[in-house]
């Protein structure tokens, strides 16, 4: 199947004009379709001619207004808010209106010279007459999406690329995706001669790349492809269109199938999309969630109701069986396999348990323990973590002096060395916070609120945003950042009901007269959130604890 796609490159304005009579300019303010008015000017006694402009995002292919639609005032500046205003204006106005160089115009012009910030989907665009045409094919197997690159110019924007190419028209950028191996590549075809390059699990750099970002942005294409990985797949694409983005895509060609959960779970090194490389084998294991089932079948743990049921409502527990296999050998309870697995910090500490062996304290401990102090651990597994790394580097002599420790109550041991500082956190992305069952991306004007969801997107808020987000854990309070455009401008720390702290970029005040406080003000009633105006974005966490486990 082969279908073409013609996307603008940038936003386009509509005028249209009318001549109608006089008495029906108010019924022009029915149906919003005032929203799209500029300009009421009176032609003669019973005539006016009315003027409306729209402008079209190319993003989403919405149409908004080039004015404040909730502000209409005439010349002398009175506030028309209302079809009946209007006629009351008209009427008052009517000696006045002869004059035809008096004309009312409707609220106050947006200025699209230079970027326009879609308020319906967020997106920026520049102003453009120029189209692009995007071609997908379809097979049983693969989707490809490609465009022609007609100019020198389009040629010389393509950064993926170092190869060398006989430039020789027609010329074409394409992306494949091939659902029976999971793997997307990215070409250029000239001819015969391709240059070729495999994106999934790769480090590309698409910066100024107009096919991804179309990808990234447009959401009529997105809605397109959502609706082919579907058909190829015959898998549910659980992810709003306004979620999606390019290596989202990538990411459900390799993984089809599993729920939104997994896609925030899986082990990238923190603030990229490159699958860290100790997971490299078992992830070919998990391309369905019928295969990560069969492995979970094929492990040691416990094959019961409650472990399958954990399993599937946290699937990003799949990558790391090994880990609960040995937490599993530990404990010999299920009980309390299933109460750690129901954490909402369980990768925390089981990313710690995949990049250190702490081998040698399961076995030396295991020895002692009782079932109370095994009770005690599963509740201060965290905890439990930081003490078996420290545990495992010590000498013979130094474990032995630990074992004698731990019949002792807390006050006996009087233990003060801080193993916490010597211990370096693997650098690896990880899910969070939960978020609210409805945390889709929000819109409101030209400002996005977007909750972050794993360990990588903290990494890159704190970049972008220059502050202290990148040290955030688990513990700490989930936050949703507010983008202006594509840029981030703030971000909003939510404790609970209520947001607790709220910061611009390098952790500027946010002034209640500013457009950005208000407009957070109507996003947090929205969600039923409070807020303080007193609200900072300051405050560092650190949820270590001092104790020991036992």
């Amino acid at each position: 199947m082969k279908m073409r796609l013609k996307i603008p490159e940038g936003y386009r304005i509509y005028k249209k004009e009318n001549e109608i009579e006089l008495k029906k300019v108010p019924d022009e303010f029915k149906n919003d379709c005032g929203n799209y008015i500029s300009l009421i000017k009176r032609k003669d006694e019973y005539n006016a001619v009315v003027v409306k402009h729209k402008i079209k995002c190319p993003h989403c292919g919405r149409f908004s207004s080039m004015y404040f639609p909730e502000n209409y005032e005439d010349v002398n500046n009175e506030p028309i808010r209302s079809g009946k205003e209007v006629e009351d204006w008209l009427n008052s106005k009517r000696e006045v209106l002869k004059n035809t160089a008096v004309m009312m115009s409707v609220g106050k012009f947006l200025n699209y010279s230079d970027e326009y910030h879609c308020y319906k989907c967020g997106k920026v665009s520049s102003k453009s007459d120029n189209f692009c045409e995007v071609i997908i094919e379809t097979t049983e197997t693969e989707l490809t999406v490609k465009r022609n690159l007609k100019t020198l110019g389009e040629i010389a924007g393509i950064n993926w690329t170092t190869g060398e190419l006989l430039i020789a028209f027609p010329l074409y950028e394409q992306l494949i995706f091939d659902f029976s191996s999971g793997i997307v590549r990215v070409e250029l075809v000239s001819g015969n001669d391709v240059v070729s390059k495999d994106v999934t699990n790769n480090e590309v750099n698409f910066e100024g790349d107009l096919l991804v970002s179309l990808i990234s942005k447009n959401k009529i294409l997105k809605r397109m492809l959502v609706k082919i990985f579907e058909k190829i797949t015959k898998q549910k694409v659980l992810f709003d269109v306004s979620e999606l983005n390019f290596h989202k895509f990538v990411n459900l060609t390799f993984f089809q199938g599993f729920p939104k959960s997994f896609y925030d779970a899986i082990p990238f090194k923190d603030g990229t999309n490159i699958l860290d490389g100790s997971f490299k084998k078992i992830v070919y294991e998990l391309r369905t969630p019928e295969q990560a089932m069969d492995l979970l079948k094929e492990s040691t743990l416990p094959d019961c109701k409650s472990i399958r049921k954990i399993f599937t409502e946290k699937s990003g527990l799949f990558f790391y069986i090994k880990e609960c296999e040995m937490l599993n050998d530990f404990f010999e309870d299920v009980n309390l396999l299933c109460g750690i697995l129901k954490r909402e910090d369980v990768y925390q500490f089981l990313v710690k348990i995949h990049y250190y062996n702490i081998k040698s304290f399961l076995e030396d401990f295991k020895t002692v323990a009782t079932k109370k102090m095994l009770v005690g651990i599963s509740k201060k597994i965290n905890t439990m973590t930081f003490y078996a790394l420290e545990y495992c580097t010590l000498s013979d002599y130094a474990k032995k002096r630990e074992q004698e420790k731990w019949f002792l109550s807390e006050k006996e041991r009087g233990d003060d060395r801080s193993y916490k500082e010597s211990f370096v956190e693997p650098e690896l992305s990880m899910p969070m916070h939960p978020v609210p069952q409805n945390a889709g991306v929000t819109v409101l004007g030209r400002y996005t609120f977007k909750w972050l969801r794993t360990k990588s997107d903290y990494t890159k808020a704190s970049e972008n945003l220059e502050n202290c987000l990148g040290t955030w854990s688990a513990s700490s309070s989930p936050v949703v950042v507010v983008f202006s455009g594509e840029i981030m401008v703030a971000a909003i720390e939510i404790e609970k009901d209520k947001v607790v702290q709220a910061r611009g970029q390098r952790n500027k005040e946010i002034s209640e007269n500013s457009d950005l406080y208000k407009t957070i003000c109507k996003w947090c009633a929205m969600q039923k959130i409070s807020i303080d105006s007193s609200a900072v974005l300051t405050r560092m966490y650190d949820d270590i604890p001092d104790e020991l486990p036992f």
